[in-house]
């Protein structure tokens, strides 16, 4: 598209044009000169037409693209979540054994490892969506964080203390999956308009 437009406006420069209707102006050609400005400027209009209408286009796939962006960012979220729900749930009340302190140990790692890929992603996303506020990585990082520090309670075996980061880590991702469904709703709305 944008090869096409290059291609069209080398083709016919409206500079041609230009210097046409300036040589029948100089000759004193006033009808015909008129007319070669007419057409240059009907020329430089349409191409501005077919500018606006391409930055359109690409304002669209880019409005679509951070949709899906962060529909894939609220998907990870609360499979994040579940998943810590889940293993916080198998471990409590204890107590935990040591082969199962070094299996939840690598999970939780995994829930950590996958939820810094959902901070980077926001982070991408902060820089594309004004909407995606501090407050956006203000959570994810808080949820990171209590993962990374129930890494070591698990791997200590102290039940209560990982027990009570995996909660905090999971309300940290659900808040911010709230956060997400409600910029998500309100994309939405205004790409329908």
């Amino acid at each position: 598209s944008m090869r096409r437009l290059e291609q069209e406006i080398s083709e016919s420069p409206p500079s041609e044009a230009m210097e046409k209707a300036a040589q029948h102006l100089s000759r004193n050609q006033m009808q015909q000169g008129m007319q070669q400005q007419q057409q240059a400027t009907a020329q430089l209009s349409g191409i501005r037409d077919q500018m606006e209408n391409m930055l359109s286009g690409m304002q669209q796939q880019s409005q679509q693209a951070n949709l899906q962006l962060v529909r894939q960012v609220l998907g990870d979220l609360l499979y994040l979540s579940t998943t810590q729900e889940a293993l916080r749930d198998a471990a409590y009340p204890g107590p935990i054994d040591a082969e199962n302190a070094r299996v939840w140990s690598r999970e939780q790692q995994y829930l950590a490892a996958a939820m810094r890929t959902v901070a980077d992603s926001l982070s991408t996303l902060g820089r594309q969506v004004p909407q995606v506020s501090r407050t956006f990585q203000e959570r994810s990082g808080a949820a990171l964080s209590n993962m990374e520090r129930a890494i070591a309670a698990v791997s200590e075996r102290q039940v209560t203390r990982a027990y009570s980061l995996q909660t905090d880590a999971m309300t940290a991702s659900n808040e911010l999956a709230l956060m997400l469904n409600q910029l998500l709703n309100q994309m939405q709305s205004s790409s329908s308009m």
